[in-house]
């Protein structure tokens, strides 16, 4: 295809008749040297670039909400910018919800010609500026929510992130066990991660080589009632 281009496209994605569509508007696409085969995406140097302006994407199969402000990819660097990212987990059943939002999320040198090729997700870097996550855990669900979430992780493919930075993160996280409560909060920290793994085949679905915290301000509070 020599040419092609999608101005204000909309995407009605229906995975099966129990959950409501996933909705995905005004999505911006062109391409140049477009060359799909059984075997390659990139025989020729393909010019493809994928834009989306602000959206509220609600996945079908949770109750996962993610909302940015921007979203840019581009093949002259094999790169995807999200600006103002927010994902929002609000699990009535589990009585657990969780918020994490940052500033900025650049995924560098997406592999793509792998995930067309294999059906494997390799990243070279992937930096979140400034970050933080909220989370409220019941800790008595915790069986029940695990079992959904490995429901819903297995049909993720094969990842390989070779580092992840997040430059500044802050969290609140609060656990609740029936009526004993207990919290911490992270203000500031710096956290990196070298090879990060999800695999859908083993039973060890994300692992990682090491990963480095620097933590700078933090604080705690410890419910011992008996």
């Amino acid at each position: 295809i020599e040419d092609m281009s999608f101005l204000d496209f909309n995407l009605t994605l229906l995975n099966d008749s129990a959950h409501a569509p996933t909705l995905i508007n005004h999505v911006e696409f062109r391409a140049r040297d477009l060359y799909l085969s059984a075997d390659s995406i990139l025989k020729r140097n393909t010019y493809i670039e994928f834009g989306l302006p602000s959206q509220q994407i609600d996945l079908p199969n949770g109750p996962t909400t993610i909302k940015f402000d921007t979203l840019f990819f581009s093949t002259i660097d094999n790169s995807i910018q999200i600006n103002e990212l927010e994902v929002l987990t609000n699990d009535q059943e589990s009585g657990s919800d969780y918020k994490i939002t940052s500033d900025k999320v650049r995924v560098a040198y997406f592999d793509f010609e792998s995930l067309y090729t294999k059906g494997i997700a390799k990243v070279d870097t992937v930096f979140l500026g400034r970050s933080r996550l909220e989370a409220k855990v019941n800790v008595r669900k915790k069986a029940t929510v695990a079992n959904r979430g490995e429901a819903e992780y297995h049909s993720l493919p094969y990842i390989l992130v070779r580092n992840l930075v997040v430059n500044q993160l802050a969290a609140d996280v609060k656990l609740q066990r029936e009526d004993i409560g207990n919290s911490f909060a992270i203000h500031n920290s710096f956290v990196t991660v070298q090879q990060l793994i999800h695999n859908p085949d083993s039973s060890q679905r994300f692992s990682l080589r090491n990963f480095d915290v620097l933590v700078s301000d933090y604080e705690t509070f410890l419910n011992n009632k008996n």
